[in-house]
Protein backbone atom coordinates (compact mmCIF):
# COMPACT_ATOMS: atom_id res chain seq x y z
CA UNK A 1 0.00 0.00 0.00
CA UNK A 2 1.30 3.41 -0.95
CA UNK A 3 1.82 5.99 1.81
CA UNK A 4 -0.56 8.92 2.12
CA UNK A 5 0.34 12.37 0.84
CA UNK A 6 0.42 13.65 4.43
CA UNK A 7 3.01 11.01 5.36
CA UNK A 8 5.11 11.84 2.30
CA UNK A 9 4.95 15.57 3.10
CA UNK A 10 5.94 14.94 6.73
CA UNK A 11 8.94 12.80 5.77
CA UNK A 12 10.02 15.21 3.03
CA UNK A 13 9.93 18.07 5.56
CA UNK A 14 12.09 15.96 7.91
CA UNK A 15 14.61 15.26 5.12
CA UNK A 16 14.61 18.94 4.15
CA UNK A 17 15.32 20.06 7.72
CA UNK A 18 18.05 17.43 8.06
CA UNK A 19 19.69 18.54 4.80
CA UNK A 20 19.61 22.22 5.81
CA UNK A 21 21.29 21.35 9.12
CA UNK A 22 23.88 19.19 7.31
CA UNK A 23 23.09 16.18 9.48
CA UNK A 24 23.13 12.47 8.67
CA UNK A 25 20.05 11.14 6.90
CA UNK A 26 17.54 9.62 9.34
CA UNK A 27 17.33 5.84 9.31
CA UNK A 28 14.35 3.70 8.36
CA UNK A 29 12.07 2.17 10.97
CA UNK A 30 12.57 0.46 13.40
CA UNK A 31 15.82 2.40 13.99
CA UNK A 32 14.57 5.78 12.80
CA UNK A 33 11.45 7.76 11.96
CA UNK A 34 11.12 7.04 8.22
CA UNK A 35 9.31 4.12 6.62
CA UNK A 36 11.07 2.63 3.60
CA UNK A 37 7.82 2.73 1.59
CA UNK A 38 7.83 6.52 1.91
CA UNK A 39 11.38 6.79 0.56
CA UNK A 40 10.50 4.43 -2.28
CA UNK A 41 7.53 6.61 -3.21
CA UNK A 42 9.63 9.80 -3.08
CA UNK A 43 12.25 8.17 -5.36
CA UNK A 44 9.49 7.10 -7.73
CA UNK A 45 8.03 10.61 -7.87
CA UNK A 46 11.44 12.18 -8.52
CA UNK A 47 11.44 14.13 -5.26
CA UNK A 48 14.78 12.81 -3.96
CA UNK A 49 17.90 11.01 -5.07
CA UNK A 50 19.73 8.65 -2.71
CA UNK A 51 23.31 7.42 -2.61
CA UNK A 52 23.90 4.44 -0.34
CA UNK A 53 27.35 3.77 1.11
CA UNK A 54 28.77 1.08 3.38
CA UNK A 55 27.41 0.81 6.92
CA UNK A 56 23.99 1.87 5.53
CA UNK A 57 25.07 5.53 5.30
CA UNK A 58 22.61 7.30 3.04
CA UNK A 59 23.03 10.70 1.39
CA UNK A 60 19.72 12.12 0.21
CA UNK A 61 19.64 14.99 -2.28
CA UNK A 62 16.43 16.98 -2.60
CA UNK A 63 15.34 17.33 -6.23
CA UNK A 64 12.21 19.47 -5.81
CA UNK A 65 11.04 22.41 -3.76
CA UNK A 66 12.59 25.56 -2.46
CA UNK A 67 15.72 23.75 -1.25
CA UNK A 68 16.33 21.56 -4.30
CA UNK A 69 19.99 20.57 -4.53
CA UNK A 70 20.54 20.43 -0.76
CA UNK A 71 21.86 17.13 0.61
CA UNK A 72 22.13 15.41 3.95
CA UNK A 73 25.62 14.92 5.41
CA UNK A 74 28.19 13.39 3.07
CA UNK A 75 29.72 10.00 3.81
CA UNK A 76 32.67 10.59 6.17
CA UNK A 77 34.78 7.76 4.75
CA UNK A 78 36.43 7.21 1.43
CA UNK A 79 34.76 5.45 -1.43
CA UNK A 80 31.84 5.71 -3.76
CA UNK A 81 28.23 4.73 -3.15
CA UNK A 82 27.44 1.13 -3.96
CA UNK A 83 23.94 2.12 -5.06
CA UNK A 84 22.31 5.27 -6.40
CA UNK A 85 18.52 5.49 -6.48
CA UNK A 86 16.34 8.11 -8.10
CA UNK A 87 16.90 10.70 -10.77
CA UNK A 88 20.36 11.99 -11.51
CA UNK A 89 20.83 15.53 -10.21
CA UNK A 90 21.75 18.37 -12.55
CA UNK A 91 25.49 18.01 -11.91
CA UNK A 92 27.13 15.42 -14.15
CA UNK A 93 28.34 12.38 -12.22
CA UNK A 94 29.07 9.90 -14.96
CA UNK A 95 32.40 9.25 -16.63
CA UNK A 96 33.07 11.14 -19.86
CA UNK A 97 32.48 9.01 -22.93
CA UNK A 98 35.42 8.14 -25.15
CA UNK A 99 35.57 9.82 -28.51
CA UNK A 100 34.12 8.01 -31.49
CA UNK A 101 36.58 5.98 -33.58
CA UNK A 102 37.84 7.61 -36.76
CA UNK A 103 39.61 6.23 -39.80
CA UNK A 104 43.41 6.44 -39.65
CA UNK A 105 45.22 8.58 -42.19
CA UNK A 106 47.79 7.12 -44.55
CA UNK A 107 50.62 8.66 -42.49
CA UNK A 108 49.30 7.05 -39.30
CA UNK A 109 49.06 3.66 -41.02
CA UNK A 110 52.65 3.87 -42.28
CA UNK A 111 54.15 4.51 -38.84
Amino acid sequence: MRPSQATIDRCFALLEATALKGERCPQNKPFGPIESTVLTEMYRRGMIMGEIYQANWRVITLLVGENAGESTARFPGAGKPYRTIGQTPTRQQSRPRPSAPRPLTREELER
